[in-house]
């Protein structure tokens, strides 16, 4: 839920500073079960500041405005300045956009899509709202824990935003290469090893390393997983008696 000062304050920020689109803010993160707080403000995880905050940015008061031209990309590398549920933002930047029909990294994809399009962000550095954390968070898929099946579709969604964000017109060199680098890694990294390898669909996750080195051709490190990949699977398939079989 929001805290009690985030709307009042956000809007009258909007209504102040007409240059500004977009308000945003920290969470004050807690545990659903204990009502323990996790961390006491987001932007400042494990006690270290995130990236965006030494970002090039204009203070005015409590607000301060991000006029790093580097933004896009750093948000495409590292993340937004919080997440969708704490950012107000103009309505007339609101009705040109539209969410993707995904059930994860809409938000990403919405972000990103707005900050394209050209709107300026601005971020308080005090809670805004109040998160917390549960077994159903859909952010949860990256643990370890969490079923195969489940990570599988997170990361396709994740592979679907991104397709989609590199074809948006408006995006620079810069930033279509940023979400081209990006892409790839949910290819591989996610979709691919992540997923399908660790999954035991070891042909789909050839697919997805085949989909990420058209993007990166010559990233080494890919490359390399890649034929290491392709050599223990032919080791496998040796010591099963698959190869005989087939033949």
């Amino acid at each position: 839920p929001w805290l009690p000062h985030h709307l009042e304050q956000a809007c009258a920020a909007l209504s102040e500073h007409r240059d500004v689109d977009v308000v945003v803010g920290p969470a004050r993160v807690l545990d659903q079960t204990t009502n323990r707080v996790i961390e006491d403000n987001s932007y400042y995880p494990a006690g270290s500041p995130r990236g965006f905050l030494a970002l090039e940015s204009e203070q005015r008061q409590d607000l301060t405005v991000i006029r790093d031209k580097g933004f896009v990309t750093h948000v495409v590398e590292h993340g937004y300045p919080g997440g969708l549920q704490a950012t107000v933002l103009r309505g007339a930047i609101a009705r040109q956009l539209s969410f993707l029909p995904i059930r994860l990294f809409d938000d990403t994809a919405y972000q990103l899509d707005m900050l394209g399009y050209g709107a300026k962000l601005a971020y308080f550095t005090t809670p805004r709202i109040v998160y917390r954390i549960h077994e159903e968070n859909t952010s949860m898929v990256g643990n370890a824990t969490v079923a195969p099946e489940r990570r599988i579709a997170a990361y396709r969604d994740a592979v679907t935003a991104f397709e989609w964000l590199s074809k948006r017109p408006y995006f620079s060199k810069e930033e279509q290469d940023a979400i081209r680098r990006r892409l790839a890694c949910e290819w591989f990294w996610h979709l691919g090893y992540n997923g399908y390898r660790l999954a035991g669909q070891s042909t789909k996750a050839r697919e997805c390393y085949r989909s990420a080195l058209s993007l990166l051709p010559f990233d080494m490190k890919m490359r390399k997983t890649e034929l290491t990949e392709r050599i223990r699977n032919f080791i496998f398939d040796v010591r099963s008696g698959s190869l005989n079989e087939s033949s």
